[in-house]
C-alpha cells in the first residue's frame, strides 16, 4: 500500500489545520442542508489530517526537521475508538487542539499527516475497521465504511 498521494504532501513544517471543514461540521449540524454538506465534502477532499499512532514499537532515524524514516522492524500501531456495539473507529484529527481534546497525553503517541483519500483507502483495506470518526472528541464526524466507500466512488 503506498502511504505518499501523487498530490502535493502537506507541509509539516506548518501546523496542520482544517478551520472550513470543523466549521463545515458545526454548520451543517445546526442547518442540514444540501449547501453545507457541500461544504463539508470539499472540505474533505482537500483535507490533510492526523493519524495519531503509538510510538512505543517504532524504530526511527531523523532526516532533518520535523520529518522521520520507520526503519525495517517498526511496528507501527495506530489508536483506535469504539462504538457502543464495540466496533473499531479510526479516529482522525483535523489539528493537534482536537487531540488535546482526546488524548490525555501526547507522551507516548505521534501524529502522521495524511491525505483524506489515503486515510480512506487505508481504512477501505484494513478491513477491521467500521469507518472513521473525526474529532471524536468535539463536533465530531462518523463516516462508516460504506459511507467512505461511496465517498470514494463518487468524489475521487
Amino acid at each position: 500500500m503506498r502511504f505518499f498521494s501523487k498530490k502535493k504532501p502537506a507541509d509539516i513544517a506548518k501546523p496542520i489545520t482544517n478551520p472550513k471543514l470543523k466549521d463545515g461540521i458545526v454548520l451543517f449540524k445546526k442547518n442540514k442542508t444540501e449547501e453545507t454538506l457541500k461544504l463539508i465534502i470539499d472540505s474533505i477532499k482537500q483535507a490533510s489530517l492526523l493519524v495519531l499512532i503509538y510510538k512505543d514499537g517504532l524504530i526511527t532515524s531523523n532526516n532533518g526537521e520535523n520529518n522521520m524514516t520507520f526503519e525495517v522492524g517498526s511496528q507501527i500501531k495506530f489508536l483506535y475508538i469504539v462504538d457502543k456495539d464495540n466496533n473499531p473507529f479510526l479516529p482522525v484529527f483535523t489539528d493537534w487542539e482536537e487531540v488535546d481534546l482526546w488524548v490525555k497525553s501526547r507522551d507516548n503517541i505521534a501524529g502522521w499527516v495524511m491525505p483524506a483519500k489515503e486515510i480512506f483507502d487505508f481504512v477501505c483495506k484494513q478491513q477491521s475497521y467500521k469507518g472513521i470518526v473525526i474529532n471524536p472528541a468535539s463536533n465530531s464526524w462518523t463516516m462508516q465504511l460504506e459511507q467512505i466507500k461511496l465517498f470514494v466512488e463518487e468524489n475521487y
